[in-house]
């Protein structure tokens, strides 16, 4: 039912400016916040129908070569990286990324599925389009906190990655405010009802499913 529907959060709101700022002044910028806090959700809005904007979403078992081909895809590259080093890939993507003056921006979503190694290519990616290209990570808490414990272990290149992002973001708690938005935009008004769901809630997510519950069970009774 709610598929379609997008609030426009604080959360929101904070990661659609992050991702001006990111694009508009070309700067590496990582947001954190717990699952279901939005982050997904307000990334792939900001992308959707951008020709300057690319958003890649890692997974565990997605190793570097097919993150950068995902990557490659998302910037209108197709079949292009077959048999290609992931040195050629970094570079191939530097070079399109810096073919003209316009700024770009790259959304990394779920970072916390990178290992260290895979940071490093990061680095070597960020060092090459530095000038054009702005860089968003999006990924859970625990992803600041493992960059944190990998730069004071020392662990080769996390360090330069650590120094190079300017700015680090935590999303807000859910807010009732927003969960009354939300079940009022679906006709529901009930202050006990919406107060219920604000307190057994962490997350947006369990809202929206509280919210589609709660029609549902009314479409019985009705």
């Amino acid at each position: 039912m709610m598929n379609d529907y997008i609030l426009t959060t604080s959360n929101f709101n904070t990661v659609e400016a992050l991702c001006n700022e990111a694009l508009s002044k070309s700067k590496f910028i990582s947001i954190v916040g717990y699952p279901g806090a939005g982050k997904t959700t307000a990334l792939k809005a900001f992308a959707n129908n951008k020709q300057n904007v690319f958003y890649v979403r890692a997974t565990a078992s997605m190793p570097a070569r097919e993150f950068y081909s995902k990557l490659l895809q998302a910037m209108g590259v197709e079949g292009k990286e077959s048999g290609v080093s992931l040195h050629d890939l970094i570079s191939n993507i530097s070079f399109r990324l810096n073919f003209n003056s316009i700024r770009k921006l790259i959304i990394m979503d779920e970072a916390g599925k990178f290992k260290p190694k895979f940071l490093e290519y990061i680095h070597e990616l960020r060092d090459n389009t530095e000038a054009t290209t702005g860089i968003i990570f999006a990924g859970p808490q625990y992803f600041k906190d493992n960059i944190e414990k990998w730069v004071n272990k020392g662990i080769v290149g996390i360090p330069e990655v650590y120094r190079r992002i300017n700015h680090w973001e935590e999303l807000s708690p859910i807010q009732k405010t927003e969960v009354r938005a939300i079940a009022n935009h679906f006709g529901i008004n009930d202050e006990s009802f919406i107060t219920r769901v604000f307190k057994t809630s962490e997350n947006f997510a369990e809202v929206r499913y509280r919210i589609d519950e709660h029609l549902y069970k009314q479409s019985f009774i009705e």
